[in-house]
């Protein structure tokens, strides 16, 4: 790497690290100022990152934006879809199918390969001890925040349909672009303190649950599954521990509790 094209590295990886501090940053206005404002740093930190991929010199730092772009589009579909007269529930469908639609839209253009969602026979039991990690994580999580039940009268029919939601729109689609492309974007630029920057990123964009601890707890559970990923490679055992995290904390502690 010659001395020009390490500066032009170096200058890509700072202005990468402001444009996650940028995010965070739309996140903490969303809250102290409202909802509006947070829509506005969103979309306006959402329209310099496709300005900078598009005009990014180094393909690393190209393709850490493109995926970058995805979360402040993630919560402007958060901020701006929800609508009172629909079912809670429905808001992470609502949020969660533009969102994966955009993935796909931004994993083609860059390119690259689908990653981590081969299945592999030989680690199939370590993806599962990772994915049943899942359910006293949403225990913990449970007691952290104390939500009331995203679904008040939990049947057998609304509970399954519930948590396909969940597992699809949140664990899925989340884990997919964070800890797959995202992270892999971001070991390719910045080594493995990449797996740090995603993670910062990903705890802040739950300052809107307005609880410190939640924000450090699944800053921990992010980097946690982003250390299992980047050692097997593969992205299932991850979506199973958010997904039995999520259907716990949402569906299952706050009824039994309740």
């Amino acid at each position: 790497m010659t001395g020009q094209t390490a500066r032009r590295r170096g200058a890509g990886r700072v202005i990468v690290v402001l444009y996650v501090a940028a995010i965070i940053g739309a996140e903490v206005i969303a809250v102290a100022v409202g909802p509006v404002a947070g829509v506005a740093c969103d979309a306006a930190v959402l329209l310099a990152l496709l300005n900078s991929y598009a005009f990014a010199p180094d393909r690393s730092e190209n393709r850490f934006l493109a995926f970058l772009a995805l979360a402040p589009l993630l919560r402007v579909l958060s901020l701006t879809l929800p609508n009172r007269h629909v079912a809670e529930i429905w808001w992470y469908a609502m949020a969660g199918a533009p969102f994966l639609l955009g993935a796909y839209l931004a994993a083609r253009e860059v390119p690259v390969s689908w990653p981590g969602l081969q299945f592999r026979r030989d680690g199939a039991l370590t993806q599962a001890a990772i994915a049943l990690a899942g359910v006293p994580l949403g225990v913990a999580a449970y007691e952290i925040l104390t939500p009331s039940p995203l679904i008040a009268h939990l049947t057998v029919p609304s509970l399954v349909g519930a948590a396909l939601i969940l597992v699809v729109f949140s664990a899925f689609a989340e884990e997919l672009v964070f800890r797959g492309l995202l992270q892999g974007a971001a070991l390719e630029l910045f080594g493995r303190s990449g797996l740090v920057i995603v993670g910062v990123l990903f705890a802040g964009l739950y300052i809107g649950s307005l609880s410190v601890g939640y924000v450090a707890f699944i800053g921990g559970v992010g980097l946690a599954l982003a250390i299992a990923v980047e050692r097997t490679g593969v992205l299932w055992g991850a979506i199973g521990a958010r997904a039995l995290l999520n259907i716990g904390l949402l569906l299952v502690w706050p009824t039994v509790h309740g």
